[in-house]
């Protein structure tokens, strides 16, 4: 019998069969539930976004999608902690502080009911670039190769939801060192970026400054943007990129890796931030 109290997981019975036995039992599922992004400013009320969640860390998901969407000022992450968030019955609702500037015609931003794609209308490079104001990472980590699926191996561990679903994405922020400073997890991969940037900013840190970002899956456009938006240098992602995440990541100066096996993994662009210490 599986018996656990967690936001992220409902317990529902199923007929399972194994082999030839089939049985009834109680198994451990993700939880898919609606949220409204409710953000009020100057005594103007907007609903920002209506999106598909895994309803933990909220917080840290309405800081995390407002920053990388260029909605409020992202050079500074003290300002976060001047937001007051509140949720209830499927509602988040942000009040931010009179005292900032708020743009939300300034993004691209196409949020939608789906969980797996915050994105589309984005036709070129060039398009997605000029939501990125300019932003190059900057280049001062290099791993070792030998390290990279260590990386990968240590935020599995820690997926803590997946363990007992396998429903749900990760996202992880590392340090240069492969130690694991924030990790998310949620049934939209662009969600689980978000509430691992929002933790980091309500920390009073800049995601940027640690540097190496951890996908549990597929690394696609969306993501790739905001890992540019918050000036990440090595996204490497278990699964594959598209054509235009790798488009973005060139462009941004990120050091893209895919495919992150074992004894394998492919590396898209910038591989200079990559060495052998053999």
């Amino acid at each position: 019998m599986v018996e656990t109290h967690h936001d992220g997981i409902d317990v529902r019975t199923v007929n399972r069969y194994d082999g030839k036995e089939s049985s009834i039992i109680n198994d451990a599922i993700s939880v898919e539930a609606a949220l409204r992004i409710i953000v009020e400013h100057r005594g103007e009320v907007t609903l920002f976004s209506t999106t598909l969640c895994t309803p933990q860390d909220l917080e840290d998901l309405v800081i995390g999608l407002l920053w990388s969407e260029g909605v409020v000022p992202n050079s500074s992450s003290e300002i976060f902690s001047t937001f007051t968030i509140s949720t209830e019955n499927g509602e988040s609702h942000a009040i931010i502080p009179d005292s900032l500037e708020v743009d939300f015609s300034s993004s691209g931003r196409l949020q939608h009911s789906t969980p797996s794609c915050g994105w589309c209308g984005r036709t070129s490079v060039d398009e997605v670039m000029e939501l990125l104001s300019g932003k190059i990472s900057r280049t001062s980590i290099t791993l070792a190769i030998q390290d990279i699926s260590d990386m990968v191996e240590r935020v599995k561990i820690q997926q803590s939801i997946f363990a007992l679903t396998g429903g749900v994405h990760a996202s992880a922020l590392l340090n240069r060192a492969g130690d694991i400073e924030y990790l998310r997890e949620d049934i939209g991969r662009h969600n689980a970026v978000d509430k691992t940037l929002g933790s980091c900013l309500r920390d009073g840190r800049i995601p940027g400054e640690i540097g190496i970002l951890v996908l549990s899956g597929r690394a696609g456009l969306e993501l790739i943007h905001k890992a540019a938006m918050a000036e990440i240098e090595i996204v490497i992602s278990v699964g594959a990129p598209t054509t235009m995440a790798i488009d973005i990541a060139r462009a941004a100066n990120i050091t893209l890796i895919g495919f992150v096996k074992t004894d394998s993994m492919n590396i898209y662009t910038h591989p200079q931030r990559i060495r052998s210490d053999e």
